[in-house]
């Protein structure tokens, strides 16, 4: 991608149009966060053909390093164990879409590795332009009522701020690369604590917890990254794998209804206490399959899901009624117990750990590492209390953001790393 040639020459040209289709992404992130999450996916792939040959080798070398094997023999296990799953030709065919949405992803990497400085910088200014529109469009929407949606589908909104607000999860991902950019390559600090501030105000004005609990924690990993960035992967991966392989012990023996003493009664949040009776339910089912797990894409149709459940008051008022379980534990660790089984478990926190090391090989800046912690973390929160693992465009997010670091990464200047790096 670094080549050039003479003013309208072929490869001129081929560079202008992968600047105009990075920069059309990463712009077009702003509308497709608020009005249509699920079109992360349809983005990723667009940066995924901006690939040329250069990129696509250095794709195949990624898929070599110890992170990319890890991956790779994770996505093996998913593949096999559908064989395994309720209805296996049916588990087939999303084992296969993970793996195309993964291959996206390293080529989409890839080619940001890879990129010349004028579409990187071009790609940086655009990523920028996007985060304003997501913010303006988020505020739109809060105050319209999903407005814009409503006059995009010409029809009222059945759910009100429910679909607008899963997109402050891929905000609460995108922010931090953003922040660096304002910071650090423009030199803008008010800009970025502006950026910062804004993105809290739209986090905490919708109905999405987990982003605001990811948004906390990101940012209070951020601001101990910049003085012990090591410590603080570190400290991430030891917990990604401790959760991990801890995770069937932890709602059969620690949070589970009868523990927390909440069993019948309505005294937690009525989202909080829906999930630990999920997770109760999980782990149930975990033990019955504990070594290779029920099969991928198995927790769609896991026996009971369809039970109902309901709380009262302790006035003794029904408070909610609701199925039990819906698709999946909304809890990545439980997750993938259920379905791919200590194996997969294990495969999962050597993948997990590997990817989460490459942060501190993102750069020599501590700056970067930092903003890299604070993006992994919103995204294993998010992970841990709310989406299912495999959602394509939840992962679409994470390597969008991934993108965008990269992007960071070859536009700052590298400072003197700091000693803990």
């Amino acid at each position: 991608m670094e080549n050039t040639a003479s003013p309208g020459g072929p490869v001129n040209r081929s560079l202008l149009a992968i600047r105009a289709l990075v920069g059309t992404v990463m712009v077009g992130l702003g509308p497709i966060t608020v009005l249509a999450s699920n079109g992360t996916v349809v983005l990723l792939s667009l940066l995924a053909l901006g690939m040329r040959r250069s990129g696509l080798n250095r794709a195949m070398g990624l898929a070599k390093t110890p992170g990319g094997l890890a991956v790779g023999a994770l996505l093996g296990w998913c593949l096999l164990s559908s064989l395994w799953a309720p209805i296996p030709l049916d588990a087939v065919e999303p084992a296969l879409r993970l793996i195309g949405l993964v291959l996206l992803g390293l080529a989409a990497l890839a080619g940001a590795r890879t990129m010349d400085d004028e579409t990187r910088t071009f790609a940086a200014r655009c990523l920028l332009v996007g985060l304003a529109v997501m913010l303006v469009l988020f505020l739109v929407e809060r105050a319209t009522g999903s407005g814009v949606r409503e006059l995009i589908r010409g029809a009222p909104s059945t759910r009100g701020l429910t679909k607008t607000s899963r997109g402050s999860v891929v905000l609460g991902i995108m922010l931090w690369p953003g922040v660096g950019l304002l910071a650090w390559w423009l030199r803008r600090r008010a800009l970025a604590v502006g950026l910062w501030l804004a993105s809290a105000l739209v986090i905490f004005s919708l109905n999405m917890s987990a982003s605001k609990l990811g948004f906390l924690l990101a940012s209070g990993v951020f601001v101990v990254a910049l003085q012990r960035p090591r410590l603080v992967v570190r400290t991430l991966q030891a917990g990604l794998v401790g959760l991990m392989l801890l995770a069937p012990a932890v709602p059969r023996y620690v949070l589970n209804q009868q523990t927390l003493g909440i069993e019948g009664q309505r005294r937690l949040p009525e989202s909080w206490q829906h999930r630990v009776q999920i997770w109760q339910f999980t782990a149930d089912h975990i033990a019955e399959k504990p070594l290779f797990g029920a099969g991928f894409d198995a927790s769609r149709t896991i026996p009971g899901q369809d039970q109902s459940i309901f709380f009262y008051a302790p006035d003794g008022s029904q408070v909610f009624h609701k199925k039990l379980f819906s698709l999946h534990p909304h809890n990545a660790y439980l997750h993938i117990w259920m379905e791919l089984g200590a194996v997969g478990a294990i495969l999962a926190a050597l993948a997990g750990a590997s990817l989460l090391g490459l942060i501190l090989r993102l750069s020599g800046d501590v700056r970067v590492q930092a903003l890299g912690a604070a993006t992994a973390m919103s995204f294993l929160v998010n992970a841990s209390v709310s989406f299912g693992i495999w959602q394509s465009w939840f992962l679409a997010a994470a390597v969008l953001g991934a993108f965008a670091l990269v992007l960071l990464a070859g536009l700052i200047t590298p400072a003197r790393p700091h000693p803990s790096s």
